[in-house]
């Protein structure tokens, strides 16, 4: 079944695809109505797997007046959700540095990397190499390890209970049903060649994701941090503007201290950081309330028993 539903996805990508589908969901867009006690139904869930954009923001937008007609609400987490309403995202905090350590020398003392920034990505991904063999290629700028690699790592476990990531998820995907669908824990360096998550652009996974990230290693600015437009999560789907906005006031830069954990919706426009001085390892733990298009393309389903076990330890560990 995962393989089949990868390879229409895939097709949905193709020029005949994309005007097949570009049809439906432009009716979709027009008959479907969304409200607090029903923002999910079956044929929208699936649907929008195919979709070129333009459910995500109709969802998105939908449930951004929904959270925002609860921000009375002064608990920590609803602050949490509603920084992330507005901003797209949020600083959650630090971990301890003993924990941090643990993370980055499990990582780092892997054998092999894949020389890629998704390891299985069927349109993208390289080999794996020796974790020596890629410091060292001029050519190699991200790297990343696979999701059995990343669930094995007790800190990332931790981490993600303790700053409740299960909790953040659902109160901001508006559903008690939200899960991980996605582990990539990536390592960037300096290099003369760049990939293309460098260029601003949407993750386009789900209509109704979250994504936390781990930094640990330090970023800055200047040195690797995550580029992000604030409030762009709830645009409409416009092919011209990233040319328009690359230079713009309005682009943030997410850096912070080993330790630092943030929650992003990723549908807002953003961008990977050229400027890499020294090697930067960051994971990111991404939660759905719906099926996610990358879980089948970038065969995350491989792995679906490590994260069957990794988010039934994230409830009831």
């Amino acid at each position: 079944m995962e393989f089949i539903l990868e390879k229409i996805i895939i097709f949905s990508r193709s020029k005949v695809g994309k005007l097949f589908f570009n049809i439906f969901e432009n009716l979709l867009c027009k008959t479907l109505l969304f409200n607090k006690n029903n923002l999910y139904n079956n044929i929208i869930n699936y649907f929008q797997l195919f979709s070129n954009g333009k459910i995500f923001s109709n969802f998105r937008k939908k449930k951004y007046l929904f959270i925002d007609r609860l921000s009375n609400n002064n608990s920590t987490n609803s602050k949490i959700v509603n920084e992330i309403n507005i901003n797209s995202y949020c600083f959650l905090g630090k971990v301890n540095l003993d924990i941090i350590n643990e993370g980055k020398e499990f990582f780092l003392n892997q054998n092999y990397i894949y020389n890629s920034h998704v390891p299985l990505d069927k349109n993208q991904s390289r080999p794996k190499v020796k974790l020596e063999d890629f410091f060292s290629k001029e050519e190699s700028s991200y790297g990343s390890f696979d999701i059995k690699t990343s669930v094995n790592c007790y800190a990332l476990l931790n981490i993600s209970k303790t700053f409740n990531f299960k909790n953040i998820a659902d109160n901001y995907l508006m559903s008690n049903k939200s899960y991980v669908y996605s582990i990539n824990t990536m390592i960037t360096k300096n290099s003369k060649f760049y990939d293309g998550v460098c260029n601003l652009h949407r993750d386009s996974d789900s209509m109704s994701s979250l994504t936390f990230f781990i930094y640990w290693t330090k970023t800055e600015k200047d040195n690797g941090a995550t580029i992000i437009y604030p409030g762009s999560h709830c645009f409409d789907p416009d092919k011209n503007f990233k040319k328009y906005s690359n230079k713009s006031s309005n682009l943030k830069y997410l850096f912070g201290e080993s330790g630092s954990i943030f929650a992003v919706d990723t549908w807002a426009w953003h961008s990977g950081n050229k400027n890499i001085k020294t090697n930067r390892l960051v994971t990111w733990v991404r939660f759905t309330a719906c099926p996610a298009n990358t879980y089948f393309t970038d065969r995350n389903y491989l792995f679906k028993d490590e994260l069957k076990d990794f988010n039934n330890r994230l409830i009831y560990n």
